[in-house]
């Protein structure tokens, strides 16, 4: 191990392992009108002596800050080294295996679900996460340093408070993340040949979500998709559905779907506004695609999201969870 790096100061954790935070969201299920879903994000302390050798479980994505001491950790077969203000992006699928520590280590995580994630990610650059998928460790300059503690204390007052619209800051806080990340990293991203160490169908998938991210608005037409990528829409939905557990159709809707709950939400567009900024030939068809997607209406959605948010007001701040 190298010598010790200077500790990263972030809002103390003490006397709880771990903090859970629940975003009541709705959610559809076939064959119900409509569910009321809880979007996870779990914030972990990590200390030397809660490791193992094992590979660990990971949720959909994870974001790890060393903020002391350093460790040594094998993503995928290969070996990284964590000090204080290197950072680290998970997948679920990632081969994780922590094999030596400090004794003063210490690594803040931040375990978000599936259904976060997505929100997280609607705006986000595609080719980050591929980027990442490769390179998931980072070490952080002085000026990166600093910004990373300001971003890590709020991200801990949001999680352990209960500050207003604290689904929305807390999507929007982790969105400022990668998008600072992706400014700091586009001339590595550039010239990063990922291409030649995925394989061909993997390759296929990122090819595929970077074009949905430029053209959900306009083309939802799975068609669409495979021309661009010289395939057939059979072959596409096969290795989607190996790779990413989608299919290319819900990869599409699920864009369409977050990009009118955000414009519904967080500006005062109107509904006809909103489908012809969409591409949808008139509202009527907007709102029965988003009922068939979400199970439930337009206006329905925004009414029980307006009630949760003023409910979420008046509720006590998040206890914090103690580990059995």
């Amino acid at each position: 191990m190298t010598g010790k790096t200077e500790a990263l100061s972030v809002l103390s954790l003490t006397d709880t392992t771990f903090i859970k935070v629940f975003f009541v969201c709705l959610h559809s299920k076939p064959g119900l009108l409509h569910t009321l879903h809880q979007m996870e994000i779990t914030i972990t302390e990590i200390r030397a002596d809660m490791l193992d050798s094992h590979p660990q479980k990971l949720p959909y994505l994870s974001l790890f800050v060393c903020t002391d001491g350093n460790a040594n950790v094998s993503v995928n077969l290969k070996e990284y080294e964590l000090t204080p203000s290197d950072f680290m992006v998970l997948y679920e699928d990632s081969l994780t295996i922590f094999t030596k520590a400090s004794d003063d280590f210490r690594l803040v995580c931040f375990l978000i679900d599936k259904e976060l994630a997505s929100e997280i990610g609607h705006k986000l650059p595609g080719r980050l996460f591929s980027f990442l998928a490769l390179n998931p460790v980072f070490n952080l300059n002085a000026d990166d340093r600093a910004a990373l503690t300001s971003w890590l204390d709020i991200a801990l007052f949001a999680s352990r408070s209960n500050p207003p619209l604290r689904y929305q800051l807390v999507c929007n806080h982790f969105q400022i993340f990668f998008l600072y990340m992706s400014g700091r990293l586009s001339n590595r991203m550039a010239d990063d040949s990922a291409t030649d160490r995925f394989s061909r169908k993997e390759n296929l998938c990122w090819e595929l979500w970077e074009l949905i991210c430029r053209h959900y608005k306009t083309r939802r037409e799975v068609t669409y998709y495979a021309s661009r990528l010289c395939v057939t829409p059979a072959y596409l939905s096969q290795i989607t559905r190996s790779f990413l557990n989608e299919t290319p159709k819900s990869l599409i809707e699920r864009q369409v779907v977050a990009e009118i709950k955000k414009l519904l939400l967080t500006t005062d567009m109107t509904v006809s506004e909103i489908a012809d900024h969409l591409n949808f030939t008139d509202p009527s068809y907007m709102c029965r695609f988003f009922k068939r997607t979400t199970g439930m209406a337009l206006t329905e959605y925004k009414t029980e999201r307006k009630r949760l948010t003023a409910e979420n007001l008046t509720q006590k701040p998040i206890q914090r969870l103690e580990t059995s």
